[in-house]
């Protein structure tokens, strides 16, 4: 087992870990969170492996489809991952930023984003949360804080990512399925 510095299987910033707090001390269901880094690895090979089959059966190979589907396999590493750095967002902001061009809602809601992610780092560490834990366990107040504020965020990301690839990727798979 591969362990990060402070002996976390999750940094609590993670989407892994944010599910695991939902389903662990929220709904309070016994999952351990080396089981859900797992499930969430799995998802990712398979998010990946879909990515790659409809680029290969793509029968249009365009930039489009190409940033699209880089955006989704980046941020899928990001959110999939056990551990989590405010920086990793820089691997796909560039793409997600050509994307969003010319949609004011959607700029909008990546203001709305970046915003949170300033908010996530520096302001809210060491206040709500470490890398290692929430600043307080659930059912305490700046636990809920925590976990709600890294749902929102990716609740954002998705949605937003969702927005900007979800028509051409709709398109690719119904001429994939056809």
């Amino acid at each position: 087992m591969i362990s990060n510095a402070a002996g976390k299987e999750a940094f609590v910033a993670s989407f892994v870990y944010t599910v695991y707090a939902w389903i662990h001390d929220v709904i309070r269901i016994p999952l351990s969170i080396s089981i859900m880094s797992l499930l969430m690895s799995i998802l990712l090979v398979g998010t990946i492996g879909f990515l790659m089959y409809v680029s290969y059966k793509a029968k249009e190979q365009d930039p489009l489809l190409l940033l699209s589907v880089t955006l989704i396999a980046l941020v899928a590493v990001v959110a999939l991952s056990k551990y989590h750095s405010p920086q990793y967002t820089i691997w796909f902001t560039p793409i997600l930023c050509i994307l969003i061009a010319g949609n004011v809602l959607n700029m909008a809601v990546y203001y709305v984003l970046q915003f949170l992610w300033y908010l996530k780092f520096p302001v809210l560490f060491y206040t709500i949360y470490t890398n290692n834990s929430y600043a307080e366990a659930i059912p305490a107040a700046k636990g809920y804080m925590a976990l709600i504020f890294f749902t929102v965020e990716y609740i954002i990301l998705f949605w937003l990512v969702w927005k900007v690839t979800g028509q051409k990727m709709r398109g690719v798979i119904h001429d994939i399925t056809m």
